[in-house]
Order: structure tokens, then C-alpha cells, then sequence
């Protein structure tokens, strides 16, 4: 019977023997359950509680839009492959409960808000166990699982998954690779045993399947006492504070010997950088005067995460990189050419910065960036195209002005600013969906707020510095003069108003005049005008 033609909100069944879950009907293509349309949408919940169940066969929840659908103080002997196909799920839950054993694709090409795993026992979860779906967060937690399989998540996308308090008897130590995206991996309290000692847990071949933001934090780990590149990452990472990976009071089950936990050193002279290798990681300083950042490092892995910093003159130009992370700190120029193709993260700290970026037509994957307490001194005419950005925040940082179609084929979901000097704003504004401003100094009228679909402005300065003289009939000449904001000078000295025409010279610049100098110069600009306007009225 389809639970559907109950008519009821909630459906809860309790301490029941059921040998098995199966289809309704077998038309599994196309929506079954339609009756009539008020019935149809009103159950939300299916529950199980104290329940002993045989299996959850294929196509057992197909086409269903729920609520929730929770399993709770019960045993199921097995989720069979698309047991929950194309649903639309707020929660699903397991609590308290036995499995045997999740098959592949037993959650097949569904959508779901909350997975939660809570005191479990399960025997298997099987490769490619979550497939083709998109989940916000998947929680295991308090709980024992005998083994879990390599690539259990295939083709899948989730903004975060949860692992914390858990004992797991043996992990594939590929569990986590594949081609899923996973914004955020937190690895907590857990007691790992592995297939094979010191796991990256990451794959070492395909860095843009790494999860943005990485927590691996007081667990205890099988490790191999001579594998000193990856023990460094798993026990001795660097702890700088802006990185999306967090690695720390991780511990080895009691070895024979102590691990080795010192990272490989390595000098690439032809790039002018030295490098200490942890595994995935690699944390770097500038020894040249000109430096530049490899396409790829001579070691047998790829390595996912780059930390640089302490140069002179650095150049980023390597499209072909497969870097997921890029982390610049301290450099008096940095030169920004072309960015790997699969980068997630790029954040920038205490440096000038030069986006020379050429026009690119290649798909960029959706990124984050950050810069903070830096100046960026120029963007050329292409220096922000064909980007996708989550988020660009924006920190005690000054910008200078944005040719008009800097930002062409660009897209930025959040734009945050906070506590920075801005030359121009057209061009950005009008390519973010969404701002968050505060405490910040605009040179001139800002322009672009209308593109914006939420806007958060707050304590912000606005100096109106490229501002012309107007008609004051008040004055007996008929004339008045604007005097220059001081703090234009203070904040913005050297800067330039730009036409509004847009009209461009060959370079592709935009026209500009009105150098902003002292206030000698405006006035006798202010001296011109009024001449232009007496001899045209006589």
C-alpha cells in the first residue's frame, strides 16, 4: 500500500516486524503517487521506531518529497542500491539503531537537507555508497562502524560532513577520494584504523576533489613509523591561522618506534623558493630576489595546498597548476598572471599585489578569495574576468581604480568590505549578488548598488573627491567653489577621477582627468569653468 493513500501527515510505526520495504509500484521513472493532489501532499513524515527490518529494497523511496524520514532504536538487516532514489529529504535520520550493511547507491540522485548518524552500529558501508546526489551535511556521530569501503561517496556534492566520536575498525584509507565535491570535512575524536598506516585520507592524485576547508583534530590513527612526509601532516602541520586546514592533537596508536614527523625539505633555485613538504602541504619562503611558484613540485604526489611568503618580487602564472589552495603572505609584489584552473582558495596577507590576469575563455571552478592588510596598486583591463567567486572578502585593504570592464564574465555571490579605501566600485558591484560593507572610505560616488539583490551598509565614508563646481544663484557671482575634502589628499593622494563616457585610448583605458594633487589645482580648474560659462552667455 502507498503510504500516500493514508491521507495522513505523519506516518509513525512503531515495534514492528517487517520482513522488508519494497517499491509501490514498479513505474519507478516517473512519480507513482497520484491520487488526489491535497492527499498527495499532505504526509511529510514517515518514522520507524523499535522496529526489526528485513531490507529496504530498491526503489523503496522513489519520487518521495518528505520532511522527515528517520529510523530510530531499530535493526535493518540491508539498504539495498537506490533504496532512496530522486527524493527530496529535509532529514534523514538513524539513531540508536543496527545496520548490516549499506549497499552501493543506496542513496541515489536525491537531494537532502540533513543526514544524521547518531549512536549507530553498522557492520558495511560499501563504494560508492552516496552517489550522484547533493546533501548540505552528513553527521556520523557516536558511533561504531566495522568497515567502510573506498570512494563510499561518488559523483555527489555536500556542503559538510561531520565525523566526530566514532570507532571505526577498518577504513579503506581511500574512503574520501572520488569526484565529489565537499566543502567542508571535519575528522574529529575519532578512533581510525586503516588499510594502510599514516593515510592522507586526500587523494594524492586529484587535488580538486580536496574538501575546501579540512579538520582532522584529535584522533587516533594508525601510523607507519617511517612515512615522515605524510605523519608531518597528520601530527606536525604549520599552524598558520588563516588556513582552511586544520590539523592538530592527532595521535598515533601506541607504535613499536616513534613516527617520524619531520617534513621533506626541498630548493627549487630555478623558481627561487625552499620548501617544506607535509604530505599534500607544501610551506614555502622566497630565497631570490625574483621568485615564481612551480606548475608542479619534484616529488612523487601532488601537492594540493601551497603557503608562500617572505619575497621580493613574486610571479603566480601557471594556469596548468593543480594547486586547490594558494596562501601569499609578505611579499613587497606580487604579480597575479594566470591561476590554476581547479583553485579554491586564494588568500593574500600583508602584500601589493598586481592583477595582470589576460583574457582566458578557460572554466574556472568557484572560488573563494581573501586579502587582507594589502594594497592592490593596479588591474588591468582583464585582471578580474571570467572568475567565479563564492565569496570575496575584502580586509584593511585598498583598491585601486577597476577599468570598467575589468570584471567582464564574472560572478561574485558575496562581496564583504570591511575597513578599506576604494578607488572605484562599479565594477564590482555590479557583478556581486549580494554586499556587506562597513567602515570603509569610497572615493567618489559609489555606483553599481543597483545590480545588487541585498545590500549591508554600515558606517562607511564617502568623499566625494571627483566632485565638479555647481550653480549657487545664492552667491552674487553667481558661482560658488566646492573646496576639496581634505581626505581626499590624506586617503587617496595621486588617485585620478575618470570619465563617465568611457571613452577608451588604444590601451584599452579608460580616459581620465582631474588629478587629484591640492587644492591649487582644482581652484584653477574652477577659474576655467566660470570663463567658459561668462563668454557663452554674452
Amino acid at each position: 500500500m502507498s503510504p500516500y493513500k493514508l491521507g495522513c501527515n505523519v506516518l509513525e510505526i512503531t515495534s514492528s516486524n517487517i520482513q522488508r520495504i519494497g517499491p509501490v509500484c514498479k513505474d519507478i521513472d516517473t512519480p507513482v503517487f497520484r491520487p488526489e493532489t491535497a492527499i498527495t501532499s499532505s504526509l511529510n513524515s514517515i518514522i520507524f521506531s523499535n522496529c526489526s527490518i528485513g531490507s529496504l529494497d530498491s526503489f523503496s523511496f522513489t519520487n518521495y518529497t518528505l520532511s522527515v524520514l528517520s529510523f530510530n532504536h531499530s535493526t535493518i538487516t540491508s539498504i539495498k542500491p537506490r533504496a532512496i532514489e530522486k527524493s527530496r529529504i529535509k532529514s534523514l535520520g538513524f539513531g540508536e539503531s543496527k545496520i548490516e550493511i549499506f549497499n552501493g547507491s543506496s542513496i541515489n540522485k536525491s537531494e537532502i537537507k540533513a543526514v544524521d548518524f547518531d549512536g549507530m552500529e553498522i557492520e558495511m558501508i560499501e563504494s560508492d555508497w552516496i552517489h550522484n546526489s547533493t546533501i548540505e551535511k552528513l553527521g556520523i556521530r557516536n558511533s561504531k562502524i566495522e568497515n567502510i569501503e573506498k570512494n563510499v561517496f561518488k559523483d555527489s556534492v555536500f556542503d559538510e560532513i561531520e565525523m566526530d566520536g566514532n570507532r571505526i575498525m577498518m577504513m579503506e584509507s581511500e574512503a574520501f577520494y572520488g569526484d565529489s565535491q565537499i566543502s567542508t570535512l571535519s575528522i574529529t575524536g575519532n578512533d581510525l584504523t586503516t588499510s594502510t598506516p599514516s593515510p592522507s585520507l586526500l587523494s594524492s592524485t586529484s587535488p580538486s576533489s580536496h574538501p575546501t576547508s579540512f579538520i582532522l583534530a584529535n584522533n587516533t590513527i594508525d601510523c607507519s613509523p617511517s612515512d615522515c612526509s605524510t605523519n608531518s601532516f597528520l601530527l606536525n602541520s604549520p599552524k598558520h591561522s588563516p588556513l582552511l586546514y586544520q590539523i592538530s592533537n592527532n595521535r598515533c596508536r601506541p607504535p613499536s618506534q616513534s613516527p617520524c614527523v619531520d617534513p621533506r625539505s626541498i630548493s627549487i633555485e630555478e623558481h627561487g623558493i625552499t620548501c617544506r613538504i607535509s604530505s599534500l602541504l607544501a610551506d614555502c619562503a622566497c630565497t631570490a630576489s625574483t621568485s615564481s611558484l612551480p606548475s608542479r613540485f619534484p616529488i612523487d604526489s601532488n601537492i594540493s595546498i601551497v603557503i608562500l611568503g617572505d619575497c621580493e618580487h613574486l610571479t603566480l602564472d601557471q594556469k596548468s597548476a593543480k594547486f586547490s589552495q594558494i596562501y601569499i603572505f609578505r611579499t613587497s609584489k606580487l604579480v597575479v598572471m594566470e591561476l590554476p584552473a581547479a583553485l579554491k582558495v586564494l588568500k593574500i596577507f600583508h602584500s601589493t599585489v598586481s592583477m595582470v590576469r589576460g583574457e582566458t575563455h578557460d572554466p574556472q571552478s568557484l572560488q573563494s578569495w581573501e586579502i587582507s592588510n594589502s594594497k592592490i596598486d593596479l588591474i588591468s583591463p582583464s585582471g578580474l574576468s571570467h572568475l567565479k567567486i563564492s565569496t570575496l572578502f575584502l580586509h584593511f585593504s585598498r583598491l585601486p581604480h577597476i577599468p570598467i570592464h575589468a570584471t567582464r564574465f564574472s560572478r561574485i555571490e558575496n562581496l564583504i568590505i570591511d575597513s578599506c579605501f576604494l578607488e572605484s566600485t562599479q565594477p564590482l558591484f555590479e557583478i556581486s549578488s549580494t554586499l556587506k560593507m562597513q567602515h570603509s572610505v569610497i572615493f567618489s560616488s559609489p555606483r553599481g548598488l543597483g545590480t545588487i539583490s541585498s545590500a549591508q551598509l554600515q558606517n562607511n565614508t564617502l568623499l566625494e573627491c571627483c566632485r565638479h563646481p555647481y550653480f549657487d544663484y545664492r552667491n552674487p557671482i553667481g558661482l560658488d567653489t566646492i573646496d576639496l575634502d581634505p581626505r581626499c589628499d590624506l586617503h587617496f593622494y595621486g588617485s585620478r577621477c575618470f570619465s563617465l563616457d568611457l571613452a577608451e585610448n588604444n590601451e584599452g583605458l579608460e580616459t581620465n582627468h582631474l588629478p587629484i594633487t591640492s587644492f591649487v589645482t582644482f581652484h584653477s580648474l574652477t577659474f576655467y569653468v566660470y570663463f567658459a560659462i561668462f563668454f557663452w552667455v554674452f
